[in-house]
């Protein structure tokens, strides 16, 4: 009995033991069935999770977790997007968390790695973010209260980023190394650090900055290095000025940005690129640029809208080719810009604008070979800008511009057009509205041009062309305002011609009045005539053999008419014919020949004086510049030349006249006759005295011809007695009373015989007609 009882007891503990073991084995091969189906739920979990968020076909290859080490590990984490496009790659996430800090409802990840990843980050209408193809929902502050979001250190091994813009911004950013740290949610006002390096477009980028995205001025601030980037992606943001962009840059900057109101931000640092290549929009202009230089800051530290750019810039190497079917180049060898502030958004100030070696060149047609000339219009060794204020990106202000050895080509081409008048007019129409018709203003406080400066001057409408260079002492104006387009701006210049001749000319100008005006004082001393002949074979058909000019110029244009008063001195002129239809033309404008007129207008130390005044029509297009100029002139020259006469020969010289005779076909001056008695060759009263003066005459001026032409009459055959006409006498009388004068000029006076011409001897049968001898010129 009592082995049976033993029996029964030991049979109850074993009973109770394998209940007991039952009750153990159990939940053990559940919690290791659960261990082992986890990483499937969690697998299938993730991948539902991805679809609820708009991933399309996400696909997980393997799922390791360990709850015990608190690790998760995806492999091959892949999310598909439209037409097979893979939006999401990663060879291994692996998570490390804590299980203590879901007690606290934060989610916390103390270690986060990312292997071999992709992904793509579009941004898409409305500010949506597309991460992966996987779209976040916007949650209520209420919902973002519920849990804490923490990441202890995340790490990123040769990874990249491709993103997008709404379909139009592109970047590619290649993650070699990559490490945030410190990222917790529930401590919003903590610091998380950031280190980066990698590439972006192909290009070196390193960042080693702090953040606190949830803090309630969210901030960012650190250094960011960027080394041979293409500039090529960033031309959307210059749309749509420009239509392409090309280059590599660098950038060093400390950024500090900061959210506040609208947010702020400043970027602290230099900004290079080099090879930079734009093409313009709207005309199609190119320009290049060897390098550029951007070293100072830029943001909104007040918040809102208002923006502030600080700094210095430096370029160098820029040309810029604008369309058009004569190609021209503007160049710049360096640009130095000092000080820039530009407050707001159309504010600019700019303490110096240094410009070296600027000019403007045009290309020149091909020749039959193929070469091709480079002609420079415009260059300048420096050009300084100083004190510069734009306000409104409408008023420009500019204290003072200093150009150094400054050169301009000026050509002037058959059939260029407009005139002087019309071109300020629409200088003036341009300068003073915008694009937009807006009222717009420039201001120079001054103006100067220093240095080796020089106007090349070339006027190609004549054949020859002239060419003069004019090289330039100083020049300057005070004053250019458009605001006050009434206001004269005073101009100073002072030139020299070669190596003698001076100009100066001062005075004001008004381009910027509705009727643009010009009231100048120019004044030439010893200009060198014969390169003008290119003007005067043109207008009279005379070249200019040789001589100097004087020249004192008051001009005054108003209103599109122009008032000119001049004062000629031409010492040691000579010239000679060249085209006889041109001097036709010259002869019935001038009337007098114009070799007498010079030799006349000659004094005893070989200057010619003339006083003329010019007024015209600058408007009419019937009437040139020239055109009025050589009528005023040959005017000039017929009044001074009988006024000189006719002062001269006082008390005689009443009668001088200018025109072509029966026995001359050139027209010809005409001084006062010498009168004789009938039938007789002796002068009448005072005719000696007269010759005395034309004697004297001939002496000062040496190269005076003179022709005798003697004229007998009706009295001469009275006075004669004879009973019947007989023009054999008479014209034999007409012959002694000619070589009368001339040997009374040469005997007494010592002409030279070879100045005193004899015409053919005549008779004039007028009844009132008085016996003389013609004195021409």
């Amino acid at each position: 009995m009592d082995k049976t009882k033993d029996d029964k007891v030991r049979f109850g503990l074993l009973s109770m033991l394998r209940r007991r073991w039952a009750y153990f084995i159990i939940p053990l091969l559940l919690l290791l069935l659960i261990l082992l189906l986890l990483p499937y739920g969690i697998k299938l979990g993730a991948a539902r999770a991805l679809t609820a968020f708009g991933a399309q076909e996400p696909l997980i290859e393997d799922v390791d977790f360990n709850p015990f080490t608190r690790t998760l590990v995806f492999y091959d984490l892949q999310v598909n997007g439209p037409g097979g496009r893979t939006l999401l790659m990663a060879r291994e996430v692996s998570l490390e968390f804590s299980w203590l800090s879901l007690l606290k409802k934060h989610i916390y990840m103390e270690r986060l790695t990312v292997r071999d990843g992709v992904v793509d980050i579009e941004r898409l209408g409305g500010g949506r973010l597309s991460v992966g193809g996987i779209t976040a929902k916007r949650r209520s502050d209420k919902e973002e209260r519920k849990w804490g979001m923490g990441l202890g250190e995340l790490t990123v091994y040769d990874s990249s980023i491709n993103y997008k813009d709404n379909g139009v911004l592109k970047g590619a950013f290649i993650i070699y190394e990559g490490e945030l740290k410190g990222l917790r949610r529930w401590a919003p006002d903590e610091d998380a650090s950031v280190k980066l390096k990698g590439l972006i477009n192909d290009g070196a980028i390193e960042v080693t900055a702090s953040t606190a995205p949830f803090a309630s001025r969210p901030r960012f601030s650190g250094k960011v290095k960027i080394k041979d980037i293409s500039l090529e992606p960033f031309a959307i943001f210059f749309k749509p000025y420009l239509k392409s962009l090309s280059g590599k840059g660098d950038l060093t900057a400390d950024l500090d940005i900061a959210a506040k109101q609208r947010g702020s931000y400043s970027v602290k640092g230099t900004l290079s690129a080099r090879e930079v290549s734009t093409h313009l929009a709207g005309d199609g202009t190119r320009a290049t640029l060897e390098s550029f230089l951007w070293n100072g800051s830029y943001g909104n530290a007040g918040g809102g809208e208002s923006r502030s750019l600080k700094g210095n810039i430096g370029l160098s190497g820029l040309k810029i080719k604008p369309p058009g079917e004569e190609p021209h180049t503007i160049s710049l060898a360096v640009l130095d810009i000092v000080d820039l502030d530009l407050s707001g958004s159309e504010n600019i100030e700019i303490k110096k604008a240094a410009f070296k070696e600027f000019s403007v060149d045009k290309l020149l047609k091909a020749g039959e070979k193929g070469e091709t000339e480079t002609q420079t219009l415009i260059k300048s060794g420096a050009l300084d800008l100083n004190g510069i204020l734009v306000k409104n990106l409408n008023d420009f202000n500019i204290d003072s511009a200093e150009f150094y050895d400054l050169s301009a080509f000026i050509r002037k081409v058959p059939g260029a057009k407009p005139r002087l008048t019309e071109k300020l007019s629409v200088l003036g129409d341009k300068a003073l509205k915008d694009k937009n018709g807006s009222a717009r203003t420039f201001k120079v406080s001054k103006i100067e041009i220093l240095g080796k400066s020089s106007v090349d001057y070339m006027d190609e409408k004549l054949d020859p062309p002239y060419r003069v260079l004019l090289e330039v002492a100083k020049a300057g104006l005070t004053g250019l305002d458009t605001s006050r387009p009434e206001e004269p701006i005073p101009v100073t210049i002072s030139a020299k011609i070669g190596d003698y001749s001076l100009v100066s000319i001062d005075g004001n100008i008004a381009p910027f009045k509705s009727s643009p005006s010009i009231n100048l004082t120019a004044k030439v001393k010893e200009l060198d005539m014969p390169p003008l002949s290119a003007y005067t074979e043109d207008s009279y058909g005379y070249t200019l053999v040789s001589g100097h000019m004087d020249a004192d110029i008051k001009m005054n244009i108003l209103a599109g008419k122009i008032e000119s008063e001049n004062s000629l001195v031409l010492k040691g002129v000579d010239v000679s014919p060249s085209d006889e239809t041109k001097l036709a033309q010259l002869r019935t404008e001038l009337t007098v020949p114009i070799g007498s007129a010079l030799n006349i207008l000659r004094d005893k130390d070989n200057k010619i004086r003339l006083e003329f005044p010019v007024s015209g029509d600058l408007g009419d297009p019937k009437i040139s510049f020239a055109a009025i100029i050589n009528k005023a002139l040959a005017k000039s020259m017929k009044g001074a030349t009988i006024s000189y006469l006719k002062y001269y020969f006082q008390p005689y010289g009443t009668f001088i006249t200018i025109g072509k005779f029966a026995f001359d076909e050139i027209t010809r001056l005409r001084l006062d006759p010498v009168f004789f008695t009938p039938g007789t060759v002796e002068p009448t009263d005072g005719m000696t005295e007269y010759l005395d003066l034309i004697a004297g005459l001939m002496q000062d001026r040496t190269e005076l011809e003179f022709r005798l032409c003697a004229q007998s009459v009706t009295a001469d055959l009275k006075a004669l007695n004879l009973k019947a006409p007989s023009d054999e006498l008479l014209l034999s009388l007409s012959k002694e009373r000619a070589l009368f004068i001339k040997d009374y000029l040469y005997l007494k006076h010592g002409i030279p015989t070879q100045k005193l011409f004899l015409c053919s001897p005549g008779i004039d049968k007028d009844e009132e007609a008085r016996a003389r001898v013609e004195i021409l010129i």
